[in-house]
């Protein structure tokens, strides 16, 4: 396995996003995007003298979402029906456009209302936060604790001894920062000014109040010690309705569940850490305000623009791999330049499409096949093809790849040729297989080889090709600030230089040949 190595100390660009249009205007138990854990409104003003209410009690719920995602991990969420497990049913070819599942991994945060005030004490609030608590992946959610009412003029009940509360259905998990920490956002229109440089947060997280415990009509609390508010959807209709494309929290929600997909996979199921410290809430921003396609941000923050349909799952994944790559980099590594000659003309205005099967420098060919191959991780054992074994027998793109006038970049009668370290598709195969369980018996030219390295050792790997590149290489990288010649970085950190520090970091270099030729690449080690 590679030896760790802690990427150099780099100057950070941490490039600020944010993402959509404002929202209707709040309606009673619809989607709003509402202040989070908040303490309200100012306090009025009132003396009461009475000491505070207080009851311990558990609050309890359930929590569902539509999922009309292409891609997803269904399985791992249980429909309406606590012990059937979800399984994919996508918006384009969905029958009734319904498909809820437990909003996992979501927040429901609890707050004494306050509705009512007499005069004027500083006890009086009209929302103060009490707790939090996470959703489970069947929607379930619970929550224990004593709650205190010290505002003694709102008359909660018969002689004011009662609680009055609410709850609000929060897009967010923070719940062990130091292992994930994120949240999808509204930024209501904000970030259209400097969207690659302000590192302000802008907007609000997506949420609403819980549909029958709002801050204007809250559940009074008594005599009850549980207190159950029944069923509730993030969506702004309630019910199980068909899904809209125009229903933004609906969607927001989508997003939501990718993120959680993409953080499951990659820092609890294979242990890639996560600095909070360096990087704090990972923000997804929703739906995105600078049109075009989505895009990912160094190194603390996405933005997905809202589609003409519904938000497809692989987008988000994408963009949160390469979030992992710029972790690993120092928070750099976003901007590359775009225009390699790939068909040889001698003209780049016509080979800017970034697709996979073009060429590209090596460093924006590996940025690009990184990110594609954390989508695959991610997707792992989903059964949604999107998955690294789905593509074990894809065809390679360099062996059949033709310059402008008919002339292939790879002789035909070789076993291995260099180009692919310039193409993404064949970046993300040879990175699946240096990831993907080893196979005894490899072929070349089919996607089989006999190395299994972990998700957390291909990333220090990352972080040493930054570490141990030269001076210019290093500036290279720290001062691009776009995708053109004169400021996107083209220096040669890709997937070849990768192998390099995998055999520096003690990788068997037979072994590292083999996979490599298994793909059709020959990295000349």
């Amino acid at each position: 396995m590679p030896i760790p190595r802690s990427p150099i100390a780099v100057a950070t660009l941490v490039l600020a996003a944010a993402c959509t249009e404002p929202p209707p205007p709040p309606t009673d138990g619809v989607a709003q995007q509402v202040p989070v854990d908040d303490p309200g409104s100012p306090p009025v003003d009132e003396t009461g003298g009475l000491p505070a209410v207080c009851k311990t009690i558990t609050v309890k719920g359930k929590v569902f979402y539509n999922d009309l995602r292409k891609y997803g991990r269904f399985a791992d969420r249980k429909t309406i029906f606590p012990t059937i497990a979800g399984t994919a049913d996508p918006y384009a070819t969905s029958n009734d456009k319904q498909n809820y599942l437990g909003l996992y991994d979501g927040k429901v945060s609890l707050f004494e209302i306050d509705q009512a005030y007499i005069g004027a004490t500083s006890t009086c609030a009209a929302t103060n936060f009490v707790g939090s608590t996470q959703i489970a992946a069947d929607g379930t959610w619970q929550w224990t604790g004593s709650i205190c009412d010290s505002c003694r003029a709102d008359y909660d009940g018969a002689n004011d001894n009662g609680i009055s509360i609410g709850a609000k259905i929060v897009l967010e998990n923070c719940a062990s920062p130091s292992t994930r920490c994120f949240s999808v956002d509204d930024p209501q229109g904000e970030g259209t000014t400097d969207h690659y440089t302000d590192t302000s947060n802008w907007g609000t997280t997506w949420a609403r109040w819980y549909h029958d415990a709002t801050n204007l009509a809250p559940v009074a609390v008594h005599q009850q010690t549980i207190v159950d508010l029944g069923v509730d959807y993030f969506q702004n209709s309630y019910g199980l309705t068909p899904g809209v494309s125009t229903d933004l929290a609906a969607q927001a929600a989508n997003v939501f569940a990718s993120m959680v997909d993409a953080t499951r996979q990659v820092h609890l199921a294979h242990d890639l850490p996560f600095d909070h410290d360096a990087w704090g809430q990972i923000r997804a921003y929703f739906p995105g305000v600078t049109g075009g396609t989505a895009h990912s941000h160094q190194a603390d923050r996405l933005c997905e623009m809202a589609p003409a349909t519904w938000v497809s799952g692989a987008v988000t994944a994408h963009e949160y791999g390469h979030l992992t790559h710029y972790w690993a980099w120092g928070g750099l590594g976003k901007w590359t330049d775009l225009e390699f000659d790939s068909d040889g003309d001698g003209v780049t205005s016509d080979d800017l499409a970034y697709d996979g099967d073009s060429r590209e420098y090596t460093i924006a060919a590996f940025k690009e096949g990184w990110a594609e191959f954390v989508r695959r991780v991610t997707f792992d054992g989903a059964n949604v093809g999107l998955s690294c074994a789905s593509i074990e027998n894809r065809s390679l793109v360099a062996p059949e790849f033709e310059l402008f006038d008919g002339t292939p970049v790879c002789s035909a009668s070789a076993a291995t040729c260099t180009q692919g370290r310039h193409i993404i598709e064949d970046v993300e195969q040879v990175l699946c297989d240096l990831w993907d369980p080893a196979d005894a018996n490899p072929t070349l030219g089919v996607s089989d080889d006999r190395l299994a390295l972990s998700l957390v050792d291909l990333q220090d790997n990352l972080a040493a090709v930054m570490a141990n590149a030269s001076a210019d290489e290093q500036l290279d990288v720290i001062f691009a600030t776009g995708f053109t010649p004169s400021t996107g970085a083209d220096a040669p950190l890709g997937i070849c230089r990768f192998a390099e520090e995998l055999v520096a970091g003690g990788v068997s270099e037979s072994l590292l040949v083999e996979t490599l030729a298994s793909d059709f690449l020959d990295c000349n080690l």
